[in-house]
């Protein structure tokens, strides 16, 4: 851990620090604290006076730039990811789908919704449905994994497979 002290008196490192630190606060939950940072000079275009008739012209400059370290961008990006899609972290990826097997397609005919279907028609029917059915109905991962696969991904279709199994 190190403190510095940096002395600028141009306008331009002011606002792009400020606005740099200010983006990473908002990241890390309002807090700089604790947040690797690197300091570096990096190219930017300003307006600067030209000292023709007093217009202004865009100049490159090299302007103080302080940024949280990649690898740390790296982990709170993943740690955000974990937070917004809890499933994402237990998802099994499914094999890659083969041509349909249209020679079974009566077995999964649409049939009208019923109280133990949760009141939902199936294009309302989701995975998080689905997988709360696969549940309480006792059916394991891999089976589930194969209905949904069998049923080309379509939730309410896969529902009927496993209905099938356990009244079966």
């Amino acid at each position: 851990m190190a403190y510095l002290t940096l002395h600028t008196t141009s306008i331009h490192d002011i606002v792009n620090i400020s606005r740099q630190l200010e983006a990473i606060r908002d990241v890390n939950h309002g807090h700089i604290a604790g947040v690797p940072l690197v300091l570096r000079r990096r190219p930017s275009e300003i307006s600067t006076p030209s000292g023709k008739d007093g217009k202004r012209a865009r100049r490159e400059k090299w302007l103080i730039s302080i940024e949280a370290d990649p690898e740390w961008v790296a982990r709170s990006i993943d740690a955000m990811v974990r937070r917004a899609m809890p499933e994402a972290a237990t998802r099994v990826a499914l094999p890659a789908p083969q041509g349909a097997d249209w020679s079974r397609m009566e077995e999964f005919e649409e049939t009208e919704t019923t109280e133990a279907d949760n009141g939902l028609d199936a294009d309302e029917y989701t995975s998080e449905n689905y997988w709360a059915d696969a549940t309480v109905w006792g059916i394991d991962r891999p089976t589930a994994l194969e209905a949904l696969n069998d049923a080309g991904g379509h939730y309410a279709t896969a529902r009927d497979i496993l209905k099938k199994q356990v009244e079966a």
